[in-house]
């Protein structure tokens, strides 16, 4: 496994559709995090003298920071979702260009802003703070995908 550097992966929103996706790659983002949290499920058993677990249901969420920059259509985009309560934007999470052979990402289907938070440091650039999470009514599941 070669070692990776954080700037070598990409977030997308999908500007097509769920069966016709136009990914358009989110260049305004700072630092990025995907966390896929698995709930632990106990299957333990008096035949063992350890307790035995299974992965349950996944808690996947995504969270990044974007410059606050009103020209960039990424941000208005999901600052109006946001306001609007609309869970209307598909993100996928890659190891590399979306479109490269071999790149591994994570396809969130529609997902819900959960979080629009603004920094304002006195001596640094104004950002933002996004967080993205399935949206509930969405038939589609968030699934990982190789190219």
């Amino acid at each position: 496994m070669a070692v990776r550097v954080g700037f070598e992966y990409k977030l997308y929103r999908n500007a097509g559709s769920y069966a016709s996706p136009t990914w358009t790659e989110i260049t305004n983002c700072l630092d990025l995090t995907l966390t896929l949290d698995g709930e632990k499920v106990d299957f333990s058993t008096r035949a063992s003298k350890f307790k035995k677990y299974l992965c349950g249901m996944i808690d996947l969420a995504i969270a990044w920071s974007m410059l606050d920059n009103s020209a960039d259509t990424s941000m208005t985009t999901i600052q109006t979702a946001f306001a609007a309560r609309a869970a209307t934007i598909e993100f996928a999470v890659a190891d590399a260009a979306i479109a490269s052979a071999g790149t591994m990402w994570w396809r969130t289907a529609l997902a819900a802003i959960t979080k629009m938070g603004r920094g304002e440091p006195l001596n640094g650039a104004a950002t933002r703070d996004i967080e993205a999470c399935p949206a509930a009514g969405d038939s589609n599941e968030p699934a990982l995908t190789t190219t």
